[in-house]
């Protein structure tokens, strides 16, 4: 998540030239420091604080004051250079150059529960598509309701979220002046803009994949409480998909997060006394890839068909996979936002953001 202090430490000086001192950098946070430069050169021009011909300190006074390395520098000046909001001039410097008006907006980005991977990318990634929108998106992490600030210009309210935190929802919607968007959370409240995943067809795609490969049980391990929201929709579809091939579900088909699946030997268990011949697990990542590969090596049997949700390829060749890439989900919010910073007060967006079916050792077939 974009949780940092990438502020700017004192008005820019009078003079044509930026002093160094003039850019604060968080070295505690989880964001990348040529991040934390680059956001507050934008933030600066957004705010008028930088004008256009203004010099930025010579790079090895950028590293010397920030305390960062040269690659640092280089990587948050380049894209700046290519986006305009910065110029070259050999043998003379780098300078604020005069790119198109860029506006500053300020977010909370709700986040209830500890930060993971996947959020930080559709984050990081929906900052990139607001800045070619011309917005420059300063995110303030908060994790209750009463942290909300009353002069943002949105709320975003980032999953996955469990049930138990829905009533948070009601409150945001209550207390937040500005509009609110649901990132990553399915649309559970009414007219709230919201940008999901489409679980249920996932499931619904991963499952009838793996029984065109033959599978006649599957065994359906949810993944844990963070999950629920999404899980109800994953276990519908998986439901779905065993029905449209004339499978009757079966109950013990189904392994719930309160029966430990995060232990490979009861997967392994429940795997033999059910017959299962697929198994899918509704989670991706390295964690999930390597639950994979317990209990394919503690099964000590012929490996089962694996679906599962963005998996990482290492030790799971041989899977039905379905990648959804946050981008995506970025590129959506990034549409709604600016049409509400604009002024847009029409109905709720709801976008339902689909993806791909990879098959290991095979290729990607798109799925909509």
């Amino acid at each position: 998540m974009l949780g940092f202090l990438c502020g700017v430490g004192m008005v820019a000086s009078k003079q044509r030239d930026i002093a160094p001192g003039y850019f604060r950098l968080n070295p505690r946070s989880k964001v990348p420091l040529y991040l934390q430069l680059r956001a507050a050169i934008e933030q600066g021009v957004a705010r008028g604080e930088l004008s256009p011909g203004q010099r930025i300190p010579p790079e090895p006074d950028l590293c010397a004051s920030l305390r960062v390395s040269t690659t640092t520098v280089k990587n948050a000046l380049g894209p700046l250079v290519e986006a305009g909001v910065l110029y070259r001039r050999p043998r003379h410097g780098t300078f604020i150059g005069d790119a198109p008006m860029v506006h500053a907006v300020r977010l909370d980005v709700l986040v209830p529960a500890p930060e993971e991977s996947f959020q930080k990318a559709m984050l990081a990634d929906l900052s990139v598509a607001l800045r070619v929108r011309n917005y420059a998106a300063e995110f303030r992490p908060v994790s209750s309701v009463a942290e909300l600030g009353g002069t943002r210009d949105a709320v975003l309210c980032v999953g996955p979220w469990p049930p138990s935190m829905l009533p948070m929802l009601a409150e945001a919607e209550g207390a937040a002046s500005g509009p609110i968007l649901l990132l990553d959370i399915p649309p559970v409240r009414p007219g709230l803009d919201c940008v999901h995943v489409a679980n249920a067809s996932i499931a619904q795609a991963v499952t009838a994949r793996l029984i065109e490969r033959g599978a006649t049980r599957v065994l359906y391990c949810s993944m844990g409480e963070r999950e629920q929201l999404n899980d109800e929709g994953r276990l519908a579809g998986y439901q779905a998909a065993l029905r449209e091939a004339g499978i009757t579900p079966d109950p013990a088909w189904v392994m719930r997060a309160d029966e430990g699946p995060d232990r490979p030997s009861r997967i392994i268990r429940r795997l033999a006394s059910t017959g299962a011949d697929a198994v899918f697990f509704p989670i991706g990542g390295f964690y999930g890839s390597l639950l994979v590969g317990l209990v394919r090596q503690t099964a000590g049997v012929k490996e089962p068909l694996v679906g599962g949700i963005e998996l990482d390829p290492a030790g799971v060749s041989g899977t039905v996979d379905y990648r959804v890439e946050p981008t995506d989900l970025a590129e959506a919010a990034a549409r709604i936002l600016c049409r509400r910073f604009e002024g847009d007060t029409g109905p709720a967006q709801v976008v339902a953001i689909s993806g791909r079916l990879v098959e290991r050792g095979g290729t990607a077939n798109g799925h909509e």
